[in-house]
């Protein structure tokens, strides 16, 4: 796909890149919210991001229009696009915000997959601690952060989307097969501010994934087809992530914890969906860090496809394991 992939396999990045991690807290987002609150939540902080993917996809398509050297590939679309807007200092701080954003963005990922990968190679019998199981994710990604940009990968979308959306069935399956059993002992907490702003945070976070979107766009054999991607990526989001929410909140009610995981009664289920979980993070952490590794090929001053990818996965893993401790003590 040297010239660009189609607005389709843009849906697919959109939604894998976004879709996943955030989808299992949904259901404890629900129960601080209630269901009227809750649906409504999920409509505006749908539509929000959405709105602003297109204002973003339109700003690339104007960069593009205007100033040729955006035409080939761009390694940090963010700051182009406020430099070109505001000067020199809002594009250095808007690199700053972006990369931070992404850094620990990617950390937070590479940390979440490997304690569901060593979680669930525990349930198996095989020993894995967190810290070796970080080191072998890192090993593996490896070869693929030397790639230049999605249209190199757009395969690992399709693997994302299709862990996340299998996981989803499943874990309506769960939710059928628990209902007749658990409903009846489900309670719901009152409402709360606190709650609520600790819910919604949440729920932003399920629909977040904007670093990437210039990227992705910019990369499109048709840029200019971005609101269809982004029209059906987000339909596509609600769709998935409104049963998953009300039904895990209206059977288990307040003994859901952070991942509507731990609920689903069958252990077999649990496992299934925590391996496609583990999978689609794997493989999200190549979409998400991206724009961090053209980054720094842009300030190291390398050749695309060189030593940056082994300088940046070293350093992600080095943050990540900092944050384990952290976390851990």
């Amino acid at each position: 796909m040297e010239n660009g992939y189609s607005w389709y396999i843009a849906v697919i990045f959109t939604f894998g890149e976004t879709a996943g991690s955030g989808l299992v807290a949904l259901p404890n987002a629900m129960l601080a919210l209630g269901p009227i609150v809750g649906i409504i939540t999920l409509v505006v902080m749908c539509l929000i991001p959405f709105y602003t993917a297109t204002l973003l996809g339109n700003n690339w398509i104007i960069m593009k229009t205007r100033w040729s050297e955006y035409s080939e590939h761009c390694r940090n679309p963010y700051p182009a696009m406020a430099q070109k807007a505001m000067g020199d200092w809002m594009g250095h701080f808007t690199s700053f915000c972006t990369y931070l954003t992404v850094f620990g963005g990617t950390a937070v990922f590479s940390l979440l997959a490997s304690k569901t990968i060593s979680e669930v190679l525990n349930g198996f019998g095989i020993g894995a601690t967190m810290c070796s199981t970080l080191i072998a994710v890192g090993v593996v990604l490896w070869p693929f952060v030397m790639l230049k940009s999605p249209m190199h990968f757009w395969q690992v979308s399709i693997v994302a989307t299709i862990s996340t959306v299998t996981a989803v069935a499943l874990i309506l399956f769960g939710y059928a097969l628990d209902a007749g059993g658990c409903y009846e002992h489900s309670s719901y907490p009152e409402f709360t501010p606190v709650a609520a702003s600790n819910s919604l945070a949440t729920i932003i976070f399920a629909y977040g994934g904007h670093p990437c979107i210039p990227t992705i766009v910019h990369d499109m054999k048709t840029p200019q087809h971005y609101f269809r991607c982004f029209l059906l990526s987000y339909i596509a989001l609600f769709l998935l992530y409104t049963p998953v929410s009300l039904l895990g909140f209206w059977i288990y009610g307040d003994s859901v914890t952070d991942s509507i995981i731990s609920s689903i009664q069958n252990d077999t289920l649990r496992r299934g969906i925590s391996v496609l979980i583990a999978v689609h993070v794997f493989f999200s952490v190549l979409i998400i860090a991206n724009p961090l590794l053209q980054a720094s090929e842009h300030v190291f001053g390398v050749k695309q496809d060189s030593l940056t990818g082994i300088i940046t996965t070293v350093t992600l893993l080095k943050s990540a394991n900092m944050k384990r401790i952290i976390f851990e003590n």
